[in-house]
């Protein structure tokens, strides 16, 4: 275990440190065990939780099996990877995501047909990025989108490609990431390879949202912040960062990771330069939504859309565990009727207002009940499946099969983010703050908010770089001690 530091200030990020490995690694687990009520996932009960628990209750005693009886299948795949380029591997990336959007041809539906519509509206008509200010969605998407269907037509194929690009393009930066953690060659084409296939990163690239867009922006600003060289990769990494508070209001807690990563981070360069490049970024990457906010709010303020509070009113809904949306627009509206307006309140602010104010009350009127359900249903609901993949085959020609899909993703979710989880808590015996750090961070943060807050799997679909990494370094490392447990002569 490396030495505790005998500073006060160094301690307690220490421990601050360990507890944050910790922590998220049994949220991992916890998320897998406890009770998915979502689409039939409950791992006791239904056709469907067994349909749902069988790839996973299959691949652990063949994977045991392999290992113990078969390690030279590993030795040899992990001796291969070094020959997986980056380009490659990115090739690799695009081109599974552009046949998933070819053949799975899916009309959009719901929020994503919405995306759509602000998409096509930006490209016809860009003065409607200030139509219904404050409201969701936030602009950087419709912007982002809406200048590629400008460029080459209004086909919701441009902005599939756009966003299978984005896809794509987080392999390399996770290879970079890998790297800047120290991660040999075969880690990080391991790290790269599972980003290029994992599954619901793939099947989400045909979906018009901003998903794959805010997670590809903070990924790109935590690999452009850890990797050596100049001021000009902090800056832009405060860039990426600021731009995706455009796409997404959570961007402030890679905000916090990143300062934590310069601030604490052992034997760091330049560390005062580089954070202030950093933070010129970051305000640069700002100006979108603080001028958008000003020409059409009046309102100085770095929020791209006003949904904390209906975020907090959602998830503070007992009955649905957090994810009950529409039912709950008339309970607000008739709240909102009876508040009295502010003088020159707008009214998204004034709805978000109103909502925050709803969900406070509920959760002080049974906080008991509240916890209980975070930790047996909204924990597994956000963390124990991957994001939700109906809106990606409802409408599409894969629908019939794509239930099935999902279950055995998931089964095979629970196998993987084990694996994830055992890595974390590994580590924790090693606390140290690097690269890998940031993700940490984030990740107890993100458990933190939507303890709290809405709860969809979805929103766990930013930390998949941070499981391809894990993957990577899970997998080298054990594939180094078997080489070392058959000949340890040879090792050395």
């Amino acid at each position: 275990m490396t030495a505790c530091p005998r500073d006060p200030l160094s301690t307690f990020f220490w421990w601050l440190l360990r507890l944050g490995l910790l922590g998220l690694g049994w949220v991992l687990v916890l998320g897998q065990w406890s009770d998915p009520v979502r689409m039939g996932l409950d791992l006791f009960r239904g056709a469907g939780s067994l349909a749902g628990s069988l790839p996973f209750f299959v691949a652990m005693p063949i994977c045991a099996w392999l290992l113990v009886r078969r390690p030279e299948w590993l030795k040899r795949a992990a001796a291969a990877l070094p020959q997986l380029s980056p380009r490659s591997l990115f090739v690799l990336a695009l081109g599974l995501r552009l046949v998933w959007i070819l053949v799975a041809d899916l009309e959009l539906r719901s929020d994503y047909a919405h995306y759509w519509r602000l998409t096509r509206d930006f490209a016809e008509d860009p003065a409607t990025l200030t139509d219904r200010p404050g409201m969701w969605p936030p602009r950087g998407t419709q912007v982002f989108l809406g200048s590629f269907v400008a460029l080459f037509g209004p086909h919701v194929f441009v902005a599939q490609a756009a966003l299978a690009v984005v896809g794509a393009l987080h392999v390399p930066a996770v290879i970079r990431l890998t790297r800047n953690l120290g991660g040999s060659a075969r880690a990080c084409a391991l790290a790269g390879l599972a980003m290029a296939l994992w599954p619901d990163h793939v099947l989400y690239a045909n979906l018009v949202a901003g998903d794959l867009l805010f997670s590809g922006l903070v990924l790109g600003g935590a690999a452009l912040l850890t990797s050596p060289g100049g001021l000009g990769l902090s800056f832009a990494a405060g860039l990426l960062l600021g731009l995706a508070q455009w796409v997404r209001s959570t961007s402030p807690l890679f905000w916090i990771a990143g300062a934590l990563y310069l601030w604490r981070t052992p034997n760091l360069e330049r560390r005062a330069p580089r954070g202030l490049a950093f933070t010129a970024g970051l305000l640069l990457g700002l100006t979108p939504v603080v001028s958008l906010n000003l020409y059409s709010l009046d309102r100085l303020s770095i929020v791209p859309a006003y949904m904390g509070g209906w975020s907090l009113l959602v998830g503070t809904d007992l009955p649905s565990h957090g994810t009950e949306v529409d039912g709950l627009f008339p309970v607000r509206d008739a709240r909102l009727a009876l508040e009295p307006e502010r003088p020159g309140e707008p009214l998204a602010v004034r709805q978000d207002r109103v909502a925050r104010t709803m969900g406070v009350e509920r959760l002080k009127a049974n906080p008991v009940a509240f916890a209980g359900d975070v930790l047996h249903r909204k924990v597994a609901i956000v963390w124990g499946v991957p994001a939700w993949l109906g809106p990606a085959y409802a409408g599409s020609r894969l629908e019939p099969i794509g239930i099935y899909a999902w279950y055995v993703l998931g089964g095979l979710h629970r196998l993987v983010v084990l694996i994830v989880a055992w890595v974390l808590i590994r580590r924790a015996r090693r606390p140290r703050w690097d690269a890998l750090s940031i993700y940490v961070v984030v990740g107890c943060l993100t458990a933190i908010a939507h303890a709290l807050l809405e709860a969809q799997s979805r929103y766990t679909l930013m930390l998949r770089p941070l499981y391809a990494i894990c993957v990577g370094l899970w997998l080298t490392n054990l594939a180094a001690d078997l080489r070392v447990r058959e000949d340890p002569a040879q090792a050395a």
